[in-house]
């Protein structure tokens, strides 16, 4: 799945919802990794990221606060960024809703069911050997989500 899960059809779409209602909906999504993204850090995903997204909005609609959502990974990366934010005291989020997020990894519940620490091992030298993103037969039972949530640097926006 990609961010258009939000929009599949017109009869079952979060984004024909939204804009009826009077909201302008933007979309990011990115690429899966290759071996130029392999050095990518946590800062590139948020700087080039959300934070890149974010100042694009803000061109297009200036001084409205922004509603945002993130999902699987997405929503993960979106609350490190939304609390970066607020310490920060950057106001321009007005809300975020979260769709299977997980932002406590402490006590990774059904999570561990599916992986420990040698398979995080094995998956990060794959990953790292071949510069690719963990196939999705693994990640569905992580979190119910796709390639869309695992890294990326080449973000494209999508204006409805």
């Amino acid at each position: 799945m990609k961010y258009y899960i939000l929009d599949l059809s017109p009869s079952k779409s979060m984004v024909k919802y939204l804009v009826d209602q009077g909201h302008t909906v933007f979309m990011i999504s990115w690429h899966n990794p290759t071996v130029e993204d392999r050095d990518l850090s946590m800062k590139d995903y948020t700087q080039k990221g959300i934070m890149a997204a974010l100042d694009v909005i803000n061109k297009i609609v200036p001084d409205q606060q922004v509603h945002a959502a993130g999902y699987c990974l997405g929503g993960t990366l979106l609350s490190i960024v939304a609390a970066a934010m607020a310490r920060d005291e950057d106001n321009r989020l007005k809300s975020i809703s979260l769709f299977t997020a997980q932002t406590d990894f402490t006590e990774a519940g059904e999570l561990m069911l599916f992986i420990d620490e040698s398979q995080l091992s094995y998956m990060e030298d794959m990953m790292w050997d071949k510069a690719t993103w963990i196939p999705n037969r693994w990640l569905g039972p992580l979190c119910y989500c796709a390639p869309m949530t695992c890294s990326g640097q080449k973000w494209s926006m999508n204006t409805c």
